[in-house]
């Protein structure tokens, strides 16, 4: 009769995952093979680092070593140690062991390595927000606790592959980096809703990309996905958020490497949402550390992010230092061009707070301002029905951002 495992100890480990709300409020607001390998093979990608974990490369002098994909940022992070629990835990989950025996580790180091493995890999999102750590003598033990059960995941997991395929159909493949995370930020921003009620599924991509409801986390890992299947670098950031009334909760989004540098997008907090009359944002579209630091504080700094090249307005010549003649002709294009487009609104970001309050009423005083003028050129050039003389506006004075959004006469 086969011993039974005697627990010299055993502790309940909840991940560092995300709890509670994420969206900003006010004008801020497996398979029985390898799943990665199976989910990845399927994808019409461009990504240069689809090779697994732990992959053997031999150099121009017939030495070998171990070396990780990119995309693996918390991966590169760990202990030999950590990254070999790391290895099992990735070859073992697709068949949703009851436990998994890793390599000497502490529980503070075992909580790190799984967290590594959950935010590097949104493709696998069977794993729950806790799970059990075991010891026997020098043996260590994980009992994940599994968010669905194997059949319901496999068929989920299909769906979410699926999904991914659909939108690769309408993905600018073969354009530039800022365009094809653009894309990835729109499709996001366009179809799911924020939802953060405790259902298992809103923390994953499959909450995003399939069911269309998701928390901050499912927005995070669905755009990590989407990347990637672009070839796009991205990694999970974490840590807490401040919205425009106050509010500290903690927060997940993503970092982003276009043209080689990286910058900070938050594509729960450019959600149109509800508040926002369905109007997409962009105030969250490549920040740098420092700008985003006026609302999110990050755990860790895993990426430095200086670079403003790829931010939103920077990139589409709409970050103004003043309000000047060149200013008012790019906002004017600006207008028409949206018009034309069927994009009813304009987003502008000023230098500092103060520049936006010392220059936005030029725009929109009374039916004095210049965006008046604008509309009616707008209007006429395009053939389309525009009140003229209102607007809707909303100002994110952090960034010095104004939003200003057209009517339609009915």
């Amino acid at each position: 009769m086969a011993k039974a495992l005697r627990r010299v100890s055993a502790l309940v480990i909840t991940l560092i995952l995300l709890l509670g709300a994420c969206q900003a409020g006010d004008t801020l607001r497996g398979l029985a093979t390898d799943v990665s390998d199976f989910f990845y093979s399927l994808l019409p990608q461009q990504r240069a680092w689809q090779d697994p974990v732990g992959t053997e490369r031999t150099d121009a002098g017939g030495n070998s070593e171990i070396e990780a994909p990119p995309s693996r940022h918390y991966y590169n992070r760990l202990s030999e140690a950590q990254k070999q629990a790391y290895e099992e835990i990735l070859k073992a989950m697709p068949a949703f062991p009851q436990r998994i025996e890793l390599p000497e580790l502490d529980k503070e180091e075992l909580a790190e390595t799984v967290k590594a493995y959950s935010y590097d890999n949104p493709d696998r999102f069977n794993l729950g927000d806790s799970y059990t750590f075991l010891t026997q003598g020098k043996k260590r033990f994980l009992e994940p606790n599994y968010r669905f059960g194997k059949e319901e995941y496999e068929i989920a997991l299909q769906k979410t592959q699926t999904a991914i395929e659909t939108f690769m159909k309408v993905a600018p493949v073969n354009g530039s980096d800022f365009e094809k995370e653009l894309a990835v930020h729109d499709y996001l921003t366009a179809r799911v809703l924020y939802q953060s009620d405790g259902q298992p599924y809103e923390a994953t991509a499959y909450g995003a990309l399939v069911l269309g409801k998701a928390s901050c986390e499912g927005y995070a890992r669905a755009a990590k996905l989407l990347l990637e299947a672009l070839g796009i670098e991205s990694l999970l950031n974490t840590g807490n958020a401040t919205n425009s009334g106050g509010t500290t909760q903690a927060h997940m989004w993503n970092c982003v490497k276009v043209d080689g540098q990286w910058y900070q997008l938050d594509v729960t907090w450019d959600d149109p949402g509800t508040d926002n009359g369905g109007v997409r944002r962009y105030d969250y579209f490549n920040l740098t550390d420092a700008e985003l630091a006026l609302t999110h504080a990050q755990r860790d700094e895993l990426v430095k992010c200086t670079s403003t090249a790829a931010n939103y307005f920077r990139y589409r010549g709409l970050y103004f230092n003043e309000y000047n003649t060149a200013a008012k002709n790019a906002v004017s294009a600006a207008v028409k061009n949206n018009v034309k487009e069927g994009n009813y609104q304009v987003e502008l970001r000023f230098s500092s707070t103060q520049v936006l309050l010392d220059e936005y009423e030029k725009l929109i005083s009374s039916t004095k301002g210049d965006i008046y003028r604008m509309l009616e050129t707008a209007a006429l050039a395009s053939d389309v029905r525009l009140v003229t003389n209102e607007i809707n506006y909303s100002l994110n004075e952090q960034l010095g951002i104004i939003r200003i959004i057209f009517r339609l006469k009915y």
